[in-house]
């Protein structure tokens, strides 16, 4: 098997690998980049670096954009093979895509989505996470839960190379996708069951590093810290007057969910905050009216219906498929009681809930209705870059006894990343151009969340991911971890974290031999020679790519002659050089082979 990274290096977006195997060609992820959902070109223009006719099929590891984004463009440039990926996932990421195939500027429509073909592992009476499943005689795949979000996984691919003396012994390869923090002694996050890990026997990983560089306080990850911090948050929001609001700017996928359940964990309690303030405002007689959470994003809506549904499947060992186990018990409720419970939090069961101190509406007639005491918002989108949310802000920023609570990541140059600024310090200058809103317009109170919702683990958890045995079998040694997915300072910051921690040899760990950072140069890696190799597939990928080595031999060759000679680094720099123009003698015989077919 090879490999070649095609995005999501030196960034958190853009995710799509590329892999060989038997002749056939495969997608790990495809989707869309930096700047928006319908940013589906690549950083040189491109659409794709290879030929979308040529995948024979794609393996989604969740449904947010950025990794299944520019799936209906696959399909409308001439793929039509299978999408391999668990049901919540095909659900959603059909939802998302038919939502993005409805924006201004999109490169592809509803009828493009329709054409995706996806198979989902878990439809199998038979499927278990981890349990391989044959997709050849040479090549079959596992899954393993991620808790990213709901329908989140890696893949395990377990290969085995043909030759004529028959199958050579197999290899495993991971692909861990994007890894969430709940682990299941720990899951602290609302909604989720813990994540899983790579089985005994993996030689290479292909890892996540958004997060790499940095680890969080403690505190966000606690529960009972993350509902004391949102008590002290909706206290204070009472305390500045009546009536007031809270806005949550909120991404509509998993975190919208997370901060419904978040949100009755602590209303259903009379001994929070909130109700203390209220009660001394002689507000505490309007009960439930005297708080209302309004849930303004109708896709929203929809993902939580598919919440609802997924979270009730059962696995055939009894335990469920995505459910937090400590859920129920947060709640004070059973499992079955519970589960009811969320088909009501989630809008199955209505779009207007009355709760014994609150009401939850997912209806828009409401804006025109008088105002309870405390009104709490929840809309899209978590940047603040479109969606509802906007016009929420750009109404009530101006309002002093207003809060505005962020709960997830600020790209920069968003909207979001300029409130962040005021959250971090009261007296920092926000200035929304796009909007018209300015320093002095901005008189509501910001405040942010975010680490306690944030939905990839952090460089210990990382660690903890690639390390960890959980069983007493005989463990391989992985030969390489692969870091994508993450800004270049936080590859590096997990790269040194994983060599220090693989120094320490430490008993109860998996032995790690090395550590890779993939550039966008374009080779691709041998599994089998365990090594970067110069090739051009022209059966799958453009004659552009041979122009890209070009390219880089070039670049090489202009390092060579700035190297002095006899140094050490010229010898190193000319070795390379001789292996550069090997590969570059063989791809110019496979363009002239190229050639002399097509004019024949």
């Amino acid at each position: 098997m090879k490999i070649k990274f095609l995005g999501a290096l030196g960034s958190v977006t853009g995710s799509c690998t590329l892999l060989n195997h038997g002749g056939r060609y495969y997608l790990v992820d495809c989707g869309t980049w930096q700047g928006s959902a319908s940013n589906v070109y690549e950083p040189d223009g491109r659409l794709f670096r290879f030929k979308p006719n040529a995948i024979a099929a794609v393996f989604l590891t969740h449904a947010h954009m950025d990794h299944c984004g520019r799936l209906p463009l696959l399909a409308k440039h001439g793929f039509n093979g299978p999408i391999y990926c668990t049901r919540a996932t095909a659900k959603l990421a059909r939802l998302a895509l038919l939502d993005a195939a409805n924006l201004s500027g999109s490169q592809f429509g509803s009828d493009d989505v329709a054409r995706l073909k996806f198979k989902c592992f878990d439809d199998d009476p038979r499927f278990q996470f981890g349990r391989f499943t044959g997709l050849d005689a040479n090549l079959s795949v596992a899954i393993i839960r991620t808790s990213h979000i709901l329908g989140a996984v890696g893949f395990e691919f377990q290969f085995a190379e043909p030759s004529s003396c028959g199958s050579r012994p197999r290899r495993t390869i991971v692909f861990s996708g994007d890894l969430g923090n709940n682990q299941d002694h720990h899951c602290y996050q609302a909604l989720l069951n813990g994540r899983q890990y790579p089985s005994t026997h993996v030689g290479y990983v292909v890892c996540e590093s958004t997060y790499g560089a940095s680890n969080r306080d403690l505190v966000f990850t606690s529960y009972a810290e993350r509902i004391a911090a949102l008590d002290c948050v909706l206290t204070d929001a009472a305390a500045a007057g009546s009536p007031t609001t809270v806005v949550f700017p909120c991404f509509s996928l998993q975190r919208t969910q997370e901060l419904i359940v978040d949100l009755h964990c602590l209303l259903s309690k009379r001994k929070s905050g909130v109700f203390t303030k209220l009660a001394s405002r002689g507000d505490a007689n309007s009960i439930p009216r005297q708080i209302e959470v309004m849930v303004d994003s109708p896709l929203a809506q929809k993902y939580g219906q598919i919440f609802a549904e997924e979270l009730r499947r059962i696995r055939p060992s009894g335990k469920p498929y995505y459910l937090n186990p400590e859920l129920p018990s947060r709640l004070g409720l059973t499992n079955g009681a519970c589960l009811d419970l969320l088909d009501r939090l989630f809008g199955v069961r209505g779009a207007t809930q009355m709760f014994d101190r609150y009401s939850l509406n997912y209806e828009q007639s409401w804006s025109h209705v008088q105002a309870p005491p405390l009104r709490i918002i929840i809309a899209g989108a978590g940047m603040c870059t479109g969606g509802r949310v906007v016009g929420h802000l750009k109404r009530l920023l101006p309002v002093p006894s207003c809060t505005v609570v962020l709960t997830g990541y600020q790209g920069e140059g968003t909207p979001g990343a300029e409130l962040a600024k005021r959250a971090r310090d009261s007296g920092a200058p926000v200035n929304i151009a796009d909007w018209g809103i300015y320093n002095s317009q901005v008189r509501a109170r910001i405040v942010e969340l975010s680490g306690f919702y944030s939905g990839h683990a952090d460089c210990t958890g990382l660690l903890d991911y690639l390390f960890h045995k959980n069983s007493e079998h005989e463990y391989s040694s992985v030969k390489r971890v692969f870091l994508n997915h993450g800004e270049q300072s936080a590859r590096e910051g997990l790269e040194r974290a994983i060599k220090i921690r693989a120094s320490e040899w430490r008993c109860d760990d998996r032995v790690i031999d090395g550590v890779e950072l993939p550039q966008s140069a374009g080779a691709w890696f041998d599994l089998l020679l365990d090594r970067w190799v110069r090739e051009w597939h022209p059966v799958v990928e453009p004659p552009e790519e041979a122009f890209a080595i070009g390219m880089n031999l070039l670049a090489l060759v202009e390092a060579t002659i700035g190297t002095p000679a006899g140094t050490k680094s010229s010898l190193t720099t000319q070795n390379s050089l001789v292996e550069e123009l090997r590969a570059m003698k063989a791809i110019l015989q496979q363009i002239r082979g190229e050639y002399a077919r097509v004019i024949s």
